[in-house]
């Protein structure tokens, strides 16, 4: 990285002057175009330049908080809910590599044991981490891949 662009391995295909959004955290977010691609690299030009020092010690500092959570995707796109063996209709509204917020229109149990399958049809097990005003957050058993991850696109 550096003050006018970034480096970065990306298994998602991306084409030159396709415009990008680079998440680093929930509160950092670069922009920026695809300068060129390859060999499962891509080297990005951003936007507007930026202080890449500060920027990489701010990433630093904020992981190391107790209020630090990985970085979550929002999104909105139907999936399913296996609960006690009945398939319920759920609204996905952020992913993370480790969880998947939904919101839900039946009550669901704290701790309670699930599968959910996203539109790629793979059905994840998992278990209810949280529940409120119907939301809930779901606690993968296995992570999501990063190349899962590096395009929304594929998953949802």
């Amino acid at each position: 990285m550096s003050d006018r662009g970034m480096l970065f391995e990306c298994g998602a295909a991306v084409a030159p002057n396709e415009k990008l959004e680079i998440a680093l955290s929930e509160t950092v977010i670069l922009t920026g175009w695809v300068a060129w691609s390859g060999d499962g690299k891509c080297g990005v030009a951003f936007d507007k330049p930026i202080r890449a020092a500060e920027l990489l010690r701010e990433l630093v500092a904020e992981r190391e908080t107790d209020r630090y959570r990985p970085l979550r995707l929002p999104v909105c796109f139907p999936a399913k809910l296996l609960v006690e063996a009945e398939e319920i209709e759920i609204a996905v509204t952020s992913l993370s590599q480790c969880g998947v917020g939904i919101t839900c229109t039946r009550e669901l149990q704290k701790a309670a044991q699930v599968d959910i399958a996203l539109a790629d049809g793979v059905w994840r097990p998992g278990n209810i981490r949280w529940v409120q005003d119907g939301a809930a957050g779901i606690c993968l058993a296995s992570a999501f891949a990063l190349s899962e991850l590096e395009s929304v696109r594929r998953i949802q």
